[in-house]
C-alpha cells in the first residue's frame, strides 16, 4: 500500500519498512542501511550455479567489475548527461507512464541539500527537467487517472502535469494537523490520512477542507477495537479506503466506504504487508519472504512465491511480473530474479557478486510491466540507472 510520511515503526516491522518506504529515507541513511544489510547477509557465501539461460555468475569473493554490470549483461545503462553534468546524484526513480521514468535527484551536503526532478524518455533518451523545485527530500505518491503525477515533499502535496512538466497544485499541510500517512484519491480531489497524535483516520479535500473522521483509534466514532489504522490507500474506483491494523505480530486488512459506512475486516495474517494492484486485488508480502495474491471479492488467497528471503521486492501494477533479490542461504550468493506471477515461473536469474550495490523500490516496473529499472552505485559512489526488458 502506498504510504505517506513520518510513520513510527515498531522494531519488528523495521526490516521491511526499509523496503516498503525506501524512497522516504535520506540518501546517506538509505545507502548506509543497504550496505550494512548486504555485508551482514552475504559475507562468506559461495556461488550458486548459473541459471538455465546461461547468464554468467560471479566467483566467490569476486568484486564488482570496474565500470559496469558484467554480471547483468542485458541491463541497459541510461545516459543522463543533463543530470550528471549539473552535479546531481540520483536517489530514486518511479514510472510516470510506460515511456517516461521519473528521476529524483539531489546535490549538496547534509543540511544544505538541493533537489530536482527530471523525466527520462525511454524512447528518445531525452531528459526533461520539471519546472518546479522540491524543497525537501521528496518521494513518489501515485499516478493519477488523468495522467498527473502526485508526489510528497515532506510537508506538501504536489500534483504535476506530466506533459508540460510543471506543478499544478502545491498544498502545505496545515500546522494544526499532524499528518502521518496519506494517499491522494485517483482523481486527485480528495485525501485520506492518519493523524500522528491520535492515530485516527480522516478523509478530506485536497486543500484539507470538508474533513470527516472515518475511523477513530481512541474511542471516537468508528472505533475498531483492534489498534490504530495505518497505511490507508484508495480503491482504484475511488469508492473505498483500504487500511491496515497491526497488533502484536498480526496484520489485518480492512475496508471502509468513503462515507464512513460498511467498515469490515477482509483478512488477518501473521507478519505481512498488503499492496493494492490496479485490478483491486492485493499482493501480500510476508516478512518471511512469501508472496501471495488476495482477491477481496472472493476471499481467495493464492501463493505466488515460496518462503525464501527476498529483499528488496518489486512488481508491476497489474501483478503480472515481479523482481526480487534472493538472499543467498549458507553457501550461496545473492541472485537477482525476474518472475511471471501468473504462473509463478522464473523468467531470468543473475548471480550477484558479494556486496553488489543494487537498489530498487516498489515502483520499479513500468505500468505495463514490460520494463524494470534499478539503481547501481558505481566506482565513484554515484548511482547509475539501469533498465531491463522483462521478456
Amino acid at each position: 500500500m502506498k504510504v505517506g510520511n513520518r510513520e513510527v515503526i515498531p522494531k519488528k516491522r523495521m526490516k521491511y519498512f526499509a523496503q516498503k518506504n525506501m524512497s522516504r529515507f535520506y540518501p546517506v541513511s538509505r545507502m548506509a542501511f543497504w550496505a550494512i544489510l548486504m555485508i551482514v547477509l552475504i559475507s562468506g557465501c559461495t556461488v550458486r550455479d548459473a541459471d538455465p539461460s546461461g547468464t554468467p555468475g560471479m566467483q566467490p569473493g569476486e568484486s564488482v567489475p570496474p565500470g559496469g554490470l558484467a554480471y547483468i549483461p542485458q541491463a541497459q545503462k541510461l545516459k543522463m548527461p543533463a543530470i550528471s553534468e549539473a552535479g546531481y546524484e540520483i536517489y530514486g526513480t518511479a514510472w510516470i507512464r510506460d515511456d517516461l521514468l521519473l528521476v529524483m535527484t539531489q546535490k549538496g551536503a547534509e543540511g544544505s541539500w538541493e533537489y530536482r526532478l527530471f523525466a527520462y524518455h525511454t524512447g528518445s533518451g531525452k531528459v526533461t527537467e520539471f519546472a518546479t523545485d522540491i524543497e525537501n527530500y521528496g518521494w513518489f505518491g501515485r499516478r493519477l487517472e488523468d495522467g498527473r503525477l502526485c508526489m510528497y515533499d515532506y510537508d506538501r502535496i504536489l500534483l504535476f502535469n506530466t506533459e508540460k512538466f510543471t506543478c499544478e497544485v502545491s498544498v502545505t499541510f496545515p500546522q494544526a494537523i499532524s499528518v502521518g500517512e496519506l494517499d491522494v484519491s485517483p482523481d486527485g480531489k480528495r485525501l485520506v490520512y492518519t493523524d500522528m497524535e491520535s492515530g485516527d483516520l480522516y478523509i478530506t479535500g485536497t486543500n484539507f477542507t470538508d474533513t470527516a473522521l472515518l475511523i477513530g483509534a481512541s474511542g471516537d466514532a468508528g472505533e475498531t477495537g483492534l489498534g490504530k489504522p495505518s497505511t490507508p490507500v484508495w480503491s482504484p474506483d475511488g469508492k473505498y479506503i483500504y487500511y491496515e491494523i497491526y497488533e502484536d505480530d498480526m496484520a489485518s486488512l480492512h475496508v471502509i466506504s468513503t462515507d464512513g459506512t460498511n467498515e469490515k475486516q477482509l483478512l488477518r495474517m501473521k507478519d505481512c504487508s498488503f499492496h493494492l494492484l490496479s485490478d483491486g486485488s492485493f499482493l501480500l508480502l510476508s516478512f518471511h519472504g512469501e508472496l501471495r495474491r488476495f482477491d477481496p471479492a472472493t476471499g481467495a488467497v493464492e501463493l505466488l512465491l515460496p518462503g525464501r528471503e527476498y529483499l528488496p521486492v518489486s512488481w508491476d501494477d497489474r501483478g503480472n511480473y515481479a523482481a526480487a533479490v534472493l538472499i543467498g542461504e549458507q553457501g550461496e550468493n545473492d541472485c537477482l530474479q525476474l518472475f511471471s506471477l501468473n504462473d509463478s515461473k522464473q523468467l531470468r536469474q543473475w548471480t550477484l557478486p558479494q556486496y553488489a550495490p543494487i537498489y530498487f523500490d516498489f515502483d520499479s516496473f513500468s505500468p505495463d510491466g514490460s520494463k524494470f529499472s534499478f539503481l547501481y552505485t558505481n566506482d565513484d559512489g554515484q548511482n547509475d540507472c539501469y533498465l531491463l526488458r522483462v521478456e
